[in-house]
């Protein structure tokens, strides 16, 4: 009985770590009609984020491939390359909303939108990405089958 509680403790912690190793892949999902409706439209931030480069080669190289935007204190980790702010009143552009296709483990969809950050060109290089939520704080949401841009963080500009 006891080495049947080991295998199976043992079997979970290998099953949950596999996310820790492996990418997880996106979808686009920006023409479905409950996300469709936020695409192409423009938003001042209401608060300050941060926004982080993040290197994805699995061997952490020093290129940037795409910045994430977080709150504050904002995240870590050898894959972060640089660190810099998004200030209160930057205008952003919401171009795309990617669903994760192998998340199979989260209790809700796992989702990020793109934007076009316009009131800075310094983030031009690269693909810029919010994710749906951070911790208590949910940036997108679906109200009613339709998404919704979280009008705490953000002011509806057109």
């Amino acid at each position: 009985m006891k080495l049947k509680i080991i295998n199976t403790l043992f079997m979970f912690i290998c099953f949950t770590m596999q996310g820790c190793a492996v990418f997880v892949d996106f979808e686009d999902v920006s023409k479905d009609e409950v996300y469709s409706g936020v695409i192409n439209k423009t938003y001042d931030t209401r608060i300050k984020f941060l926004v982080h480069g993040v290197n994805m080669d699995e061997t952490i190289g020093k290129d940037i491939h795409l910045y994430t935007v977080t709150p504050p204190p904002g995240i870590g980790g050898r894959e972060i390359k640089s660190s810099t702010t998004l200030e209160i009143s930057s205008r952003i552009k919401v171009i795309k909303i990617l669903k994760c296709t192998n998340c199979y483990l989260d209790f809700s969809p796992r989702i990020k939108f793109q934007v076009k950050v316009l009131s800075d060109r310094s983030f031009d290089d690269h693909p810029v990405f919010f994710r749906d939520s951070w911790g208590d704080m949910k940036f997108l949401y679906v109200e009613n089958d339709e998404a919704v841009i979280n009008l705490e963080y953000f002011i509806l500009v057109d």
